[in-house]
């Protein structure tokens, strides 16, 4: 197989994570009932580190809205969750989404405590 078939393939299967990860992020953002934690797990399980970076950032806009939070802060209760968020911290060495998540994670605790 040629390079170029190799590059082509590596692209339709990032065409189908992004899809995927743009699904998982619209019932995030219309909190709708198939919000899930496996679709959590599935946006935090992207390979795409600017993508998983700005799904952070929602996730934290989330975590911060009275509207939605409880629903978020019995998300990340959820060891699978954490343990997704726990694989980020541990094997990233991207700045952006490492402080993503520590602030995620902060925010998440803080609101946890009140």
């Amino acid at each position: 197989m040629r390079l170029g078939a190799h590059v082509h393939l590596l692209d339709e299967r990032q065409k189908l994570t992004a899809h995927s990860v743009r699904l998982a992020i619209h019932s995030i953002l219309t909190m709708s009932p198939s919000l899930s934690r496996s679709s959590v797990c599935g946006v935090l399980g992207c390979g795409d580190t600017p993508t998983l970076a700005e799904a952070i950032r929602l996730f934290r806009t989330c975590v911060c809205r009275e509207s939605c939070q409880p629903r978020w802060l019995v998300m990340f209760r959820e060891n699978e969750v954490q343990n997704c968020l726990f694989f980020i911290l541990e094997s990233s060495t991207n700045d952006d989404l490492l402080a993503g998540v520590a602030h995620l994670l902060d925010d998440a605790f803080c609101a946890d405590e009140e």
